[in-house]
């Protein structure tokens, strides 16, 4: 299944992400995310992710998967400032230890 949200200014969408399921993994995966430039630095990215982890916990999915490349570091700096951390890819299985 997959799920969806933006931002909207003025009429205008500004930031939109979207959530995803993934045969090869078994938790969600953020499938992307999009802020329009001239509304980049403005929380919006933020604000949809953190709501969007907050609706995943609550339905009792503790892990969220994306990809990101390494060159876009403000999309880093802002997954790394939210908690996601670097793991392989395929994901090792993951463990109730």
């Amino acid at each position: 299944s997959e799920a969806s949200a933006g931002i909207f200014q003025q009429g205008q969408l500004v930031a939109a992400l979207v959530l995803t399921e993934w045969p090869q993994i078994d938790f969600p995966f953020l499938a992307f995310s999009i802020t329009h430039p001239q509304a980049q630095r403005r929380g919006f990215a933020r604000h949809l992710l953190q709501r969007a982890m907050h609706l995943l916990a609550e339905a009792g999915h503790r892990r969220l998967g994306l990809f990101v490349t390494a060159s876009n570091e403000g999309a880093v700096r802002l997954y790394s400032q939210l908690g996601f951390r670097k793991h392989p890819f395929p994901p090792e299985p993951q463990t109730d230890d």
